[in-house]
């Protein structure tokens, strides 16, 4: 009984999680996670968003194959489906935290370099991190699906051009750092503009290593 109590108000918070991000992506993430300003935690609650993001974003994909969209001979997709429904949700977790403890490792090193210049030496927590990266994938994953699923459901159906309804991907391209960086910012207590410097340089610094490996 107490699950299903539980329940409609857990899908209530993570509707208002949804609305608030979108209006304050900052105070929102700030105030999910408030009281660890001195020892920094990860959010279980986010996670539970993540999760339940997870589960839109495969709804969301059903509704895209029952309208019989443009197939996606993507890489990442064939990757994704090749893991099994049942532990897909586990998957993402596991990546956005792998992901979120990489980046963290890159700002450190950004931030070191940053002090050598004179700034203040950034010294965010790992849980910050995953924090930031948990909140916006929360936020993020079924509107990216939902814009995806969109453009190859017209694409399949119409005879727009592909660069037409590439045109709607812009807007979010856009869209999506700034409101990462928010995150970033939300998740270590730190300014704008030093989130800004940190996801600049270490996009700089992912962009260069890549090149070099190729």
């Amino acid at each position: 009984m107490d699950i299903l109590k539980a329940t409609p108000e857990f899908l209530a918070e993570y509707v208002n999680y949804f609305l608030d991000f979108s209006r304050r992506p900052i105070k929102t993430v700030e105030s999910i996670t408030a009281g660890s300003e001195d020892t920094p935690r990860v959010s279980g609650k986010l996670f539970g968003f993540l999760l339940l993001s997870v589960g839109v974003s495969i709804v969301i994909n059903y509704i895209g194959v029952a309208a019989e969209m443009a197939p996606d001979k993507s890489k990442i997709v064939q990757l994704v489906a090749r893991i099994d429904e049942k532990f897909l949700p586990v998957a993402v977790l596991i990546a956005i935290v792998v992901f979120a403890v990489v980046s963290h490792v890159i700002f450190i090193a950004v931030g070191f370099v940053q002090a050598l210049l004179g700034e203040e030496r950034f010294k965010g927590a790992s849980a910050g991190a995953v924090n930031a990266f948990t909140g916006f994938a929360a936020w993020s994953a079924p509107i990216i699906l939902a814009v995806i699923v969109g453009i190859r459901v017209a694409a399949a159906h119409t005879n727009v051009n592909p660069l037409i309804l590439l045109a709607f991907i812009m807007p979010l391209s856009l869209i999506l750092p700034i409101y990462f960086i928010a995150s970033l910012a939300g998740g270590y207590r730190i300014t704008v503009l030093r989130a800004s410097f940190l996801f600049g340089m270490t996009f700089i610094l992912i962009f260069v290593a890549a090149d070099l490996l190729q």
